[in-house]
């Protein structure tokens, strides 16, 4: 037989689950994209539009660059992880990356670094040790704010 549970029970058991929640949310906003970043204008002059699947309908001809998409992202933690003799411009990467930082105060773009390593199109060992600590440190920050703001949130 079931047993009710008491009004104590069930607001714990709220709490329990909305800190879960918010634990998940917390975990799922830092992103490190990998040897795709670039601009459409360096991708046009080098090697040409790659990766149909990436690319939006109309993206192009509406001015949706690759820097459009990190702006979006606004304050979530965001590592651009490249290499300089990629297929895909390092050039272009840079300059996308510069031009967001120069962004900062207007569009509140704070947590956007980036990482690169001489190497051809592949996930390099330098570039996998800095994915994993900006994940280290993304994650287990967003961890730390999401539990004070339960705790807060429990305590009110």
């Amino acid at each position: 037989m079931l047993r009710q549970r008491s009004h104590r029970q069930r607001l714990k058991f709220r709490s329990q689950k909305r800190r879960t929640f918010d634990l998940t949310e917390a975990c799922s906003g830092a992103a490190a994209p990998e040897c795709y970043i670039t601009s459409y204008r360096r991708l046009l002059e080098s090697i040409g539009p790659q990766d149909a699947e990436h690319i939006l309908l109309s993206q192009i001809s509406n001015g949706l660059d690759h820097g459009d998409f990190l702006v979006a992202r606004g304050t979530l933690p965001t590592l651009v992880v490249t290499t300089t003799r990629d297929m895909f411009s390092i050039q272009g990467a840079r300059e996308t990356v510069r031009s967001i930082v120069s962004l900062k105060p207007a569009r509140s773009v704070v947590h956007l670094s980036m990482v690169e390593d001489d190497a051809p199109h592949q996930s390099t060992k330098k570039n996998r040790e800095a994915v994993y600590a900006f994940f280290m440190y993304s994650l287990a920050a967003s961890i730390a704010m999401s539990i004070m703001a339960a705790a807060s949130r429990d305590s009110s």
